[in-house]
């Protein structure tokens, strides 16, 4: 049996008021605590004229619970949790309840009855909001950024209602979380001024503003799961494959103004097979004699804490037992191609040693081809090719033969940039060692001006992003 989603129209509504013709909703799975979100089906175009001889909007959903937003043009916000039961029909539809006249003295008490629902989220909601309908930022969700001619990127982000998530006491600062594509091209030799922080993060797909916990000095926001603009949020194995995330920081006082983006995981899976915690908060930041609020990113997992270490401070103090753990963390790299990435960078710096896997120089080159959107797998392929002798690559396995990007150092360094910027801050070091080798080899070589240039055009944007990056962190962050 279908499952009814009625809204009342007339809560707030002036008597006679007509019935809005169209709305558009959104449905949000729930998490089990109905903490957490997920875009199941967003952008409905909802019938409201039904009862004039039209057929209602239906819509096709998997049983459990829903948050479901819907908008009309005037303006109205309403929202209610439904719960679909397991049956034959599992499915929404939308039938809204009609508009009848209320005395003055009825319709005053209903109007002073109506409580924000950003102050109940755990009852059900069917709340408004007239005029500028405030977002509460428990349940603001995923955006999809608007067609434009040019590619949306942190340099013309949209205000994707900015101002409704911030509040005074956090200094009108907030955080969002990006989903973006990597950009298709290499920096342009004939370009020398593009802007970095419109190429910084790649083309932007979706926008989503974090809600923000914790006090007015350390404000902080945290998540498991991946922003996503698809309907469908696929299997762990494609995180690292298509899109890239990152973590937005903003202030939005009177207009949008990005001031930090840092490079996040998506979904972070731990060795018990659960999903950890990633947050991104403040800290003071020293920047010359001035204190700055920054931007940073933590991720929630025990068997990190070495392997973080050695990318904040280039130590190896951890032994064998770190070693082993890196190899396993790199094989693994289809559960968490994040860690995997974190590994690879440990087990490049230390190279052969007693007890190592004959096949790890394969996991690595299998990271740089099958994970597209990871740059940090270029990167550690590339350092890889520039540290090692021939003897020790000749049984790599190169899949797709010539086409493989990774067949010499060049066209894996060139790739690794083209991706963006890496995970973690470690990696920017190595690009710009690999690229500043590989720049002065060809410079010495005749009749390659063309490569010599494109190299010149890359270590120019990776420069840039080094001189922008926060020192003080594992995780790439750059100011904007």
């Amino acid at each position: 049996m279908s499952t009814t989603v009625q809204f009342d129209f007339s809560v707030g509504q002036p008597a006679g008021a007509r019935l809005p013709r169209v709305a558009l909703a959104d449905v949000f799975e729930l998490g089990r605590d109905n903490g957490e979100e997920r875009l199941a089906v967003g952008g409905i175009v909802v019938n409201l004229q039904v009862r004039g001889g039209g057929t209602p909007t239906r819509v096709q959903v998997k049983p459990g619970a829903f948050l479901i937003r819907l908008r009309t043009p005037e303006g109205q916000l309403l929202m209610k949790r439904v719960y679909v039961e397991p049956g034959d029909d599992t499915a929404l539809v939308f039938l809204p309840k009609q508009l009848v006249e209320k005395p003055e003295r009825q319709r005053k008490a209903i109007q002073e009855s109506v409580v924000p629902h950003s102050a109940v989220p755990n009852a059900i909601l069917d709340g408004f909001e007239e005029k500028k309908p405030t977002v509460p930022r428990e349940w603001w969700s995923a955006l999809p950024m608007p067609k434009a001619e040019e590619p949306i990127t942190i340099a013309n982000l949209p205000g994707f209602h900015a101002s409704d998530l911030v509040q005074p006491k956090h200094d009108f600062v907030g955080i969002a979380r990006l989903q973006a594509e990597p950009r298709r091209e290499l920096p342009s030799p004939e370009s020398p001024s593009d802007s970095v922080t419109a190429k910084l993060v790649g083309e932007i797909a979706a926008v989503q503003g974090a809600k923000l916990h914790g006090n007015k000095e350390s404000p902080f926001a945290r998540w498991k799961t991946p922003l996503r603009n698809r309907h469908l949020v696929g299997d762990k194995s494609q995180e690292g494959k298509g899109s890239r995330y990152f973590s937005l920081s903003y202030r939005a006082e009177d207009k949008l103004s990005p001031i930090q983006v840092a490079c996040v995981p998506g979904r972070w899976e731990k060795r018990d097979g659960k999903l950890a915690d990633v947050y991104a908060d403040y800290y003071e930041r020293v920047i010359g004699n001035t204190l700055a609020r920054s931007l940073r990113v933590e991720v929630d997992d025990p068997d990190l804490g070495g392997l973080l270490d050695f990318l904040q401070q280039g130590d190896l103090s951890g032994s064998i037992r770190m070693l082993n753990n890196a190899t396993e963390l790199l094989y693994n790299k289809w559960a968490n191609p994040y860690a995997s990435a974190a590994a690879g960078y440990v087990l490049v710096q230390v190279g052969d040693w007693p007890g190592a896997h004959e096949n790890w120089r394969q996991w690595i080159l299998n990271l740089a081809y099958r994970y597209s959107s990871l740059p940090d797998g270029a990167i550690l392929f590339t350092t890889m090719l520039l540290q090692s002798s021939a003897d020790s690559l000749k049984n790599l396995t190169y899949e797709h033969g010539g086409k493989n990007p990774f067949r010499n150092a060049l066209s894996a360094a060139l790739e690794a940039v083209r991706r963006g910027p890496p995970l973690f801050r470690h990696g920017l070091k190595m690009m710009v060692t690999n690229l500043a080798i590989l720049e002065g080899e060809a410079k010495h070589r005749a009749k390659d001006e063309q490569t010599y240039r494109k190299l010149e055009a890359a270590s120019r944007y990776v420069r840039e992003l080094s001189l922008r990056v926060d020192p003080n962190q594992p995780f790439c962050v750059f100011d904007v």
